[in-house]
C-alpha cells in the first residue's frame, strides 16, 4: 500500500485559517493565538506553501528539549513538602499540556500513553507518583524514536512491572505450585504489538482455510512468553528514608522508602536476577508460519538479556 501526498490547492484566506487550526489541533494540545500568528505569517495568502511550513514547524519541535514531568513533580514536592504525594500526578499533567514548549512531543507521549497503558486507578501505581512521572518521561523521550527502543524501555520500567505484574515474576516452582505471572506476556502481544489476529501489511485480516481470522497466539504461547519475563527485579534500593540509593541485590525487595522520598528504585529500569529466570527452551508466536524458538541456554545474566532482546526484536518485526 502507498499514500500520495495531498494536493496543495489554492485556498481562500478563510480556508487557510481553518487548515492552520486543524494542523495545530492535531499536533498540539490546542491552538493558541500566538501559535496561529506564527504560522500564518509564514504561509502564503493562498496557502500553497503550507505543507512546507508545517514541515519546518515539526522539525523545530523535534529540536526542543523534552519537558520532564518528573522534574516538575520534584520541584512541586520541594515547594509543598506536606502535599499528598499520591495525589500530585494529575496536577503535573495539566501544566505540561498548557505551557510546555515541546507540544508535539508531549502530544505524542499522550498518544503512546493510551497504547502502552498504566493506570493510577491501581493503588500500587498511584502510591508511586515519582515512578509515574518517570514513566511519562520514558514515553516522551521516545516519542520521535524507535518503537523497538520504546518497547524495551517500557518493558523494563518498574511502574509497568507493577501494573502488569512482571516485577518480581519468578520462574515456576512446581513443588510450591507457583508459575510465572502471565499478565505482561499477554498484553505485550495483544495491546502493545501485533494484536489478536494475523494481518496483511495494509491492516486487512488474513483468513484461514475455514474462512475465519487466524489467531496470532494461544494460551500456551502466553505461558511460554511469560517465562521470558521471569527474573526481573528492582535495580536499586534505598535506606529507610528513601535516600542513598545503592544497587539492589535482593530479587524480592519491594520497599523503596516513604511516599515523599525520591523513590529512586521506581524511576530506574528493572534488571534480571538470573537465579529467578527460566532458561529452558521456549516455543513462542509464529510470523509468516515460522515459530520463534528460544533454545535452552546456560544460566547467566547475558543469556537472560539476549533472550529478552530476541523476543522484543521479533515482536516489533512481526
Amino acid at each position: 500500500a502507498s499514500a500520495e501526498p495531498p494536493q496543495q490547492d489554492e485556498l481562500t484566506s478563510e480556508e487557510v485559517d481553518y487548515d492552520i487550526i486543524r494542523f495545530l489541533t492535531q499536533a498540539t494540545f490546542g491552538a493558541t493565538p500566538q501559535d496561529y500568528d506564527e504560522l500564518r505569517a509564514l504561509i502564503d495568502s493562498d496557502g500553497t506553501n503550507r505543507l512546507q511550513v508545517y514541515d519546518l514547524w515539526i522539525e523545530n519541535q523535534f529540536s526542543i528539549p523534552a519537558t520532564s514531568m518528573l522534574d516538575l513533580d520534584n520541584h512541586t514536592y520541594n515547594l509543598f513538602p506536606s502535599y499528598n504525594h499520591a495525589g500530585i500526578q494529575p496536577q503535573s499533567f495539566w501544566p505540561i499540556t498548557v505551557f510546555a514548549k515541546d507540544q508535539l512531543r508531549q502530544r505524542m507521549a499522550f498518544a503512546l500513553s493510551e497504547i502502552l497503558v498504566i493506570s493510577r486507578q491501581d493503588g500500587q501505581v498511584r502510591n508511586k507518583p515519582r515512578g509515574v512521572g518517570s514513566y511519562w518521561d520514558t514515553l516522551s523521550s521516545n516519542a520521535f524514536g524507535s518503537y523497538r527502543n520504546l518497547l524495551e524501555d517500557v518493558a523494563l520500567h518498574p511502574i509497568m512491572g507493577v501494573y502488569l505484574s512482571h516485577l518480581r515474576n519468578g520462574k515456576a516452582d512446581e513443588a510450591a505450585g507457583t508459575f510465572p505471572d502471565e499478565n505482561f506476556a499477554r498484553e505485550i502481544m495483544q495491546l502493545f504489538t501485533f494484536g489478536l489476529v494475523h494481518r496483511n501489511k495494509d491492516g486487512s485480516i488474513i483468513l484461514g482455510e475455514n474462512n475465519l481470522p487466524i489467531p496470532t497466539y494461544n494460551n500456551e504461547t502466553i505461558q511460554n512468553l511469560a517465562r521470558v519475563f521471569t527474573g526481573l527485579g528492582l535495580s536499586y534500593r534505598a535506606d529507610s528514608e528513601g535516600n542513598n540509593p545503592t544497587e539492589n541485590s535482593n530479587f524480592s525487595r519491594g520497599n523503596c522508602g516513604p511516599a515523599n522520598s525520591l523513590h529512586y528504585c521506581w524511576t530506574q529500569p528493572m534488571k534480571f536476577f538470573p537465579d529467578f529466570h527460566d532458561f529452558a527452551d521456549k516455543t513462542l508466536f509464529s510470523d509468516n508460519g515460522q515459530p520463534l524458538i528460544i533454545p535452552a541456554s546456560s544460566e547467566g545474566l547475558d543469556e537472560a538479556v539476549n533472550e529478552f532482546d530476541m523476543v522484543l526484536d521479533a515482536l516489533v518485526s512481526h
